[in-house]
């Protein structure tokens, strides 16, 4: 929230067509003065991760996540009413930058059936039928990453 607008007088004025004799324009940030908090937000931090498993000896999985960074870091814990039940696992082989599924058509669109996984050099799809299996005929090019993907037909 503004305070004021500022005041009329004070701070000198320079421009860069002043002549090369002129001394350098210097910067000395100050404490916002014009400025009032007006609300503040806890934490923006990413989640960093996430791992899906059985951790502190209870009979059902657990969902970790770890967020932020520093001191400002934190590790949220997501305890379901119902056990997590692992669909598919499969080894990737290194860290994907970015993951999208993407539904069906028809009858199945309230289902997800392909998930698309970006490397820093190559795409790979995975096709989700009983288990998840790499597709090949997706459309996709799968020798270079991808940016975004999304379904342009419902």
């Amino acid at each position: 929230r503004f305070r004021e607008l500022g005041s009329p007088g004070g701070a000198a004025v320079t421009r860069s067509d002043q002549g090369a004799d002129s001394p350098t324009p210097a910067f000395a940030p100050r404490a916002a003065q014009n400025l009032e908090l007006c609300d503040t937000i806890d934490s923006l931090s990413p989640a960093l991760g996430i791992r899906a498993a059985e951790f502190f000896g209870e009979e059902r999985s657990q969902v970790l996540v770890p967020c932020g960074q520093g001191s400002r870091s934190l590790l949220r814990v997501l305890r379901h009413g119902i056990k997590v039940i692992e669909v598919a696992a499969m080894d990737l082989g290194g860290h994907p930058s970015a993951v999208w599924t993407i539904k069906g058509a028809g009858d199945h669109a309230a289902r997800d059936k392909v998930i698309v996984v970006s490397f820093a050099n190559v795409t790979m799809t995975l096709s989700i039928q009983d288990e998840a299996i790499e597709a090949a005929d997706c459309g996709l090019k799968t020798n270079a990453p991808t940016l975004a993907v999304h379904r342009m037909i419902d």
